[in-house]
């Protein structure tokens, strides 16, 4: 039967895992970054040059799992490992539904943009591999927390999901960013009865999976979840094809990392490149069932949350104040002049940091409290970062401007 850990269970949107590495975007200075990785030649043409996504070396053994290297890309030092469990003659310490829990470090921060909840694991069980883990998370949260009072964070949530597939321990730990919305993910794999961190092919090693098969699901997920992402641009695209192709190359295939997640199913976080913004989005992608469930598992996120103070004292900055949360009707634009009505749509792209090449747009912008400009005009992907409500807007919005006859 499937215990689940009691301490907290929140929702958490899109989680994914590295085994005994980390996925991260790396970001220029103005939040933003660049498509620095490209394909294996054969697929694309292009060579391979890797941004983000640490996976570790083909040729590590168990014995010599390196350690996840944070966002500066500087792994952690790792204390000598020491054999126990298996091969020692001791008995490992028994699984349990509390063996990771928040850590010290977790808590909530006030900005003032708003709340920022901070939940960072510890893994309370007795093991070097574990001890090193957590090492390398608290530095990440040292790296990443903003301190109290802080006017601006760039990480609005830190959360994490654990489970325990067999002997194998498997902790996500996720980052959100506000710059567009993003999330950045470092998951660690331990193999609890040997007391080592997994590599990638180490985690495929022990649960028996055959690589070409593994390859193919992986490549047929990534296709699906490209597809279901642009269904709705215009298929002759020649970049949209090209970035389609960078998504289902071998090479990022090789690239994403297996995991077991909570319901016992194999999953990978695979890179699915954009069309504009960040040259990829991390995502959790589906490959597999597997035979057995995870005996326990927990979960522990909170979104950001804007202070309801702030929001009241600066309502009136804003045209459409729920324009990101409830769908408009005509009410909404009724009484608005054109003026108002295209700030109003612009103000849909504003709320996620995008700047504007209309000096009187940026000027206007400028001038509100909520408003962070990070990403340029030309990077920015509405499809990629607008939610639901977002996107019917925008789309309603525009429509309603022909209507009128102000475009």
């Amino acid at each position: 039967m499937k215990k689940k850990a009691g301490f907290i269970v929140l929702s958490m949107a899109l989680a994914g895992s590295l085994m005994g590495c980390s996925f991260s975007l790396k970001k220029d200075s103005d939040g933003s970054s660049k498509k620095t990785e490209t394909t294996v030649a054969e697929e694309t043409g292009k060579t391979d040059e890797t941004a983000g996504m640490d996976t570790g070396s083909d040729t590590e053994t168990s014995e010599e799992a390196s350690s996840a290297a944070g966002s500066d890309g500087k792994a952690a030092a790792l204390p000598e490992e020491k054999e126990v469990g298996f091969g020692t003659g001791e008995m490992p310490e028994e699984y349990s539904d509390h063996m990771v829990v928040d850590s010290k470090m977790s808590g909530k921060v006030q900005t003032k943009d708003g709340e920022v909840v901070y939940h960072l694991p510890y893994i309370d069980y007795d093991s070097t591999a574990c001890e090193n883990v957590n090492t390398q998370i608290e530095k990440l949260g040292n790296d990443y927390m903003a301190k109290a009072g802080a006017e601006y964070t760039d990480c609005i949530a830190i959360g994490y999901e654990w489970s325990v597939y067999q002997d194998l321990l498997s902790v996500v730990v996720r980052v959100d960013f506000d710059a567009n919305e993003y999330t950045d993910f470092y998951v660690y794999t331990i193999d609890l009865r040997k007391d080592v961190l997994l590599s990638k092919d180490d985690v495929l090693a022990y649960l028996d999976i055959d690589e070409n098969s593994y390859e193919k699901n992986v490549q047929d997920a990534m296709d699906s979840c490209f597809t279901n992402t642009y269904k709705d641009m215009e298929g002759t695209d020649s970049f949209l094809k090209e970035t389609y192709n960078w998504t289902i190359a071998l090479s990022n295939v090789r690239d994403a990392v297996p995991y077991v997640d909570e319901d016992g199913e194999l999953c990978v976080v695979g890179k699915i490149y954009s069309v504009a913004g960040p040259s990829y989005y991390p995502r959790q992608l589906s490959v597999d069932n597997l035979e057995d469930e995870c005996e326990y598992s927990g979960r522990a996120y909170e979104s950001f949350y804007y202070n309801p103070t702030s929001e009241d004292d600066s309502s009136d900055d804003y045209i459409l104040p729920y324009s990101d949360s409830e769908y408009l009707t005509e009410d909404d634009l009724d009484g608005l002049t054109p003026d108002e009505i295209r700030l109003a749509c612009n103000e849909l792209y504003a709320r996620h940091g995008r700047k504007f090449k209309d000096a009187d747009y940026q000027a206007y912008f400028n001038s509100k409290s909520w408003y962070h400009g990070t990403v340029e005009p030309d990077d920015f992907d509405d499809t990629a970062v607008f939610n639901q409500y977002e996107l019917a807007n925008r789309d309603f919005i525009i429509e309603y401007e022909k209507e009128k006859g102000y475009k």
